[in-house]
C-alpha cells in the first residue's frame, strides 16, 4: 500500500495533530482571552476527526508495514474517544467556575485533542511501536491536566505523583520497547518473544 493511502488510513490523527499545533499557537499568542474560541474550535476540530473516519481510517486494514491498523471496530473505539473529549471541553468552564483559585486556560482544549490523538493511535495500534508512541502521547498531556487546577486545595495527590513518575516511566518503557524491537529484528526463531529484562522495565515503569 502506497503512502498516500497509508495517510488517508490515518487522517482523524493528521487532523487531531495538525488542530493542536495551530490551536497551540492560537493559545500562545491570544492569551487567556482566547479561551472560549479555541475550545469551541477544538471541538470542531473533534467533529471533523470523527468525519475522517468515514473514509478510509474505517476499513484500510493495515498500514504502514503492519505498524498501524485501520478497520471497523477502532473507527467505533474512535468515535467514543471523541465525544468523550467533546464533551470534557464543553463541560469544563463551569468546572473551573467552581473553584476560586484557578479559571480555565486555552491550553486545557489542546491537551485535550492531544490525548485523544494519543488513544486513538493506541486503538489502531499494530505493533508494539506505534502503542508506545500512542501511549506517551496520551500520558504525557494526561500529566499536565492532573496538575492542571494548580492552586486548587488541597492539591491532588496525583499532581506530585504524576510529575515524579513520567520521566522514569517513559524512560524505562521506551528502553523496553526499544530492546523487544531489537530482539524481535535479529531473531529470526521467536520474533515476538521480549526479553524478560525489557518486561520487568516495562512492570517497573
Amino acid at each position: 500500500m502506497d503512502w498516500i493511502a497509508s495517510l488517508q488510513a490515518t487522517l482523524p490523527e493528521l487532523v487531531l495533530s495538525v488542530g493542536a499545533l495551530a490551536l497551540m499557537l492560537v493559545a500562545a499568542w491570544g492569551g487567556q482571552g482566547s479561551t472560549r474560541w479555541v475550545s469551541w474550535t477544538a471541538v470542531a476540530v473533534l467533529l471533523g476527526a470523527g468525519i475522517a473516519l468515514a473514509g478510509p481510517a474505517s476499513y484500510a486494514g493495515v498500514v504502514f508495514d503492519g505498524l498501524y491498523r485501520a478497520d471497523a471496530f477502532a473507527a467505533f473505539a474512535k468515535v467514543l474517544i471523541y465525544i468523550a473529549a467533546a464533551v470534557s471541553i464543553v463541560i469544563a468552564p463551569r468546572f473551573f467556575a467552581r473553584d476560586d483559585g484557578d479559571s480555565l486556560h486555552p491550553e486545557y482544549p489542546v491537551l485535550i485533542l492531544l490525548s485523544a490523538a494519543g488513544m486513538g493511535m493506541m486503538v489502531s495500534a499494530g505493533d508494539l511501536l506505534t502503542l508506545y508512541v500512542g501511549l506517551e502521547l496520551q500520558s504525557l498531556a494526561a500529566y499536565v491536566l492532573a496538575s492542571f487546577m494548580r492552586r486548587a486545595q488541597p492539591k491532588p495527590a496525583s499532581n506530585i505523583s504524576c510529575w515524579a513518575r513520567s520521566p522514569r516511566a517513559s524512560c524505562s518503557t521506551g528502553s523496553a520497547w526499544f530492546t523487544a524491537f531489537r530482539a524481535r529484528r535479529s531473531s529470526p526463531i521467536s520474533p515476538g518473544a521480549m526479553p524478560a529484562s525489557s518486561l520487568a522495565s516495562i512492570i517497573s515503569g
